[in-house]
């Protein structure tokens, strides 16, 4: 895969993302919620990638949440990085599940849709771009999914 980096605004990008695809994060009565600094520093990376990852977490979130709050909020790190955090009030993923979800094809015990290959493919681009993405998860409570992107010109 070639990747285009150039500076990228994480607002501007996030809100493009929901903006294009809000039909669908309008379903099933959830809340979304952006918490996202004005002053976030841009992160380098190709932006079309990157707005595939939100849409397959954002997406995962709204499939397993119902009447329920989607968060998304990024942070800057000391660490030459911005971490960006998806996390959803759903039905969460079971501890059984939880080593495999960055499997291709992998498809929960539970999930009835999907092709298993959303959260493979987040991990690839993000880890492209130098990242790292990692989740939590509770049974019952739902789920957050973290990851890292550097900062633009720290690559």
């Amino acid at each position: 895969m070639v990747l285009e980096y150039s500076p990228c605004e994480m607002e501007g990008l996030v809100r493009e993302v929901i903006e294009t695809y809000f039909a669908v994060l309008n379903k099933n009565n959830n809340r979304l919620v952006l918490r996202i600094p004005i002053d976030l520093p841009p992160v380098q990376a190709d932006s079309s990638r990157l707005k595939r990852v939100f849409v397959n977490l954002i997406s995962n979130a709204l499939k397993h949440t119902k009447n329920g709050t989607i968060l998304l909020k990024a942070e800057d790190g000391d660490d030459g990085f911005v971490t960006v955090t998806v996390k959803d009030t759903g039905s969460g993923i079971s501890e059984e599940d939880m080593p495999h979800i960055w499997e291709r094809y992998y498809k929960g015990k539970h999930s009835e849709t999907g092709t298993g290959l959303g959260l493979f493919i987040c991990k690839f681009i993000v880890e492209s771009h130098g990242g790292k993405i990692w989740a939590q998860s509770t049974v019952g409570e739902g789920t957050s999914f973290m990851f890292t992107l550097p900062k633009a010109g720290n690559i």
